[in-house]
């Protein structure tokens, strides 16, 4: 019961205020570091790195985790979110063309169909 009420007022409060440009770029490759964790942590044991304590260890092993993961969505996760938004474009063009063949020629000179 008391989840309703937090998630009713988080929702009104996002409904006025701009969330936190930091926090939002962190959360859209939240996924890449959620696959590739444990990759970027055999990265910093591949890297041959002298043992700094504990402390100076974990905090480089997590800061290599998050730069792979990092990386991985610049490279792989955007593009491919980005190619998937192209190809539901061009679905809903196709489809839009079956259902109206008279307007072809506007649709197809816009979204490039041949």
């Amino acid at each position: 019961m008391l989840a309703y009420f937090w998630v009713k007022e988080e929702i009104a409060y996002g409904k006025h205020r701009q969330p936190n440009g930091l926090l939002a770029l962190a959360g859209a490759w939240s996924y890449s570091l959620y696959l590739v964790h444990a990759q970027g942590m055999e990265l910093f044991g591949w890297l041959k790195v002298p043992n700094l304590g504990y402390i100076l260890n974990w905090t480089a092993t997590m800061l290599c985790s998050l730069g792979f993961a990092f990386l991985f969505y610049l490279l792989v996760e955007r593009p491919s979110h980005q190619l998937a938004r192209k190809v539901q474009v061009c679905a809903k063009a196709r489809a839009a063309l079956r259902e109206n063949p008279a307007s072809r020629s506007s649709t197809a000179s816009a979204v490039n169909l041949p």
